[in-house]
Order: structure tokens, then sequence, then C-alpha cells
């Protein structure tokens, strides 16, 4: 496949968004100077790369483009060139995740490299989940308790007696536990890399 052309695109909203007219990459990188989008399509094959041109693609702190032509379930990330010391650490040989992915793949299983051999990729969602009709409870905040926790620490060890420890499923074995305690919400903290 050859490289993808890009548009100047829009800087609002940030991270990737899949439009009508492809996706829109838009990412805050004030001291860069210069910017590579990087990609690799769902189903793998070469990856790719996009260097984006400051007069065309960057609006004040923010680079940005527009790619056509691309799937959703896209793999993506930056190459960032800039100042290094004074707190900065700009570096092209490293490929940077963007902060408002949606999505990682790479990570899917805990303490195991990306199959590809490299650091995790963004993803674009497809937007397909079916929430099979889940709506908001409406329950009054007095009478909500929200419970703070963290997947992996609160599934992992063998007391929490789950067939999935450490994972989403693990949690979910969780929910009876959680509502003997009375708890009505659960805030999960972290969720993301």
């Amino acid at each position: 496949m050859p490289p993808p052309v890009a548009v100047p695109g829009h800087p609002l909203p940030l991270g990737a968004t899949v439009t009508p007219f492809g996706i829109n990459f838009s990412l805050v990188a004030r001291h860069a100077s210069a910017v590579t989008l990087v990609g690799q399509e769902p189903a793998g094959g070469p990856p790719w790369q996009l260097a984006l041109d400051p007069a065309r693609h960057r609006t004040g702190d923010v680079w940005h483009c527009l790619v056509s032509d691309l799937p959703a379930g896209v793999r993506y990330g930056y190459r960032l060139d800039g100042p290094r010391g004074g707190g900065h650490a700009y570096s092209p040989a490293i490929v940077t995740l963007d902060p408002r992915a949606r999505a990682l793949a790479g990570t899917e299983t805990w303490g195991q490299a990306a199959p590809w051999g490299r650091a995790p990729l963004c993803l674009v969602p497809d937007g397909t989940f079916d929430w099979q009709g889940d709506r908001p409870l409406r329950l009054p905040w007095s009478e909500t308790i929200i419970y703070e926790l963290h997947i992996r620490g609160f599934t992992r060890h063998p007391s929490a007696r789950v067939e999935h420890p450490g994972t989403y499923l693990g949690l979910v074995e969780k929910i009876p536990y959680l509502r003997r305690l009375g708890i009505t919400a659960v805030e999960l903290l972290p969720v993301f890399e």
C-alpha cells in the first residue's frame, strides 16, 4: 500500500476522529519542530509514515491532518522532533502515543510485547460497540455510593477468588460482592496506559 495522502484537516477535536471524509488526526505539540504520523492497517502489512508540513498542517500549537481511504481500526502514533534538554526530550526515533487516543493495540495481554515487536500503537475504533439498550441508572446523588478501584489490583490477588484475575471479566465476577456492600457505582482508576 502506498503511503496515504493528507489534506490539512481540522485542529479540533483533538485525537483521531472518523468523519465522512476520512480520519482527522489532531495533536497538541507546542514545541515540536516536525511531526510525522505513522500508521499500520488493521490487518497488518507494512507500516507507513506521513510527514506533516507545518505550513499546512499546524494551527497554533496543534498539528492536524485529514487522511481519506483509511479504515477504522487503523493503528497510529507520532514521531516528534524538537528540542532536547530544558525539560524537553523530543526524539523522532520514538513512536509517541496520542494522549487523546480512545484505544491502544498491542497491549491485549498484560506484560506481553506488541505482536509486531514494537511498542503499542493507538487504535482508531470503528464506533460500532453495541450498548444493547444500556442506559444510566438515574439514581439520585444522595443515594449513590461510588467505589473507586483499579481493575487489576482489585481482582489479581488469589483472595479475590475470581476465574479471570486482573481483567474486566474478573471485575464482572465481583459485581455481586460489590452489590452486597451497597455499592451503586464503580469508578475505574486507571483503565488506560
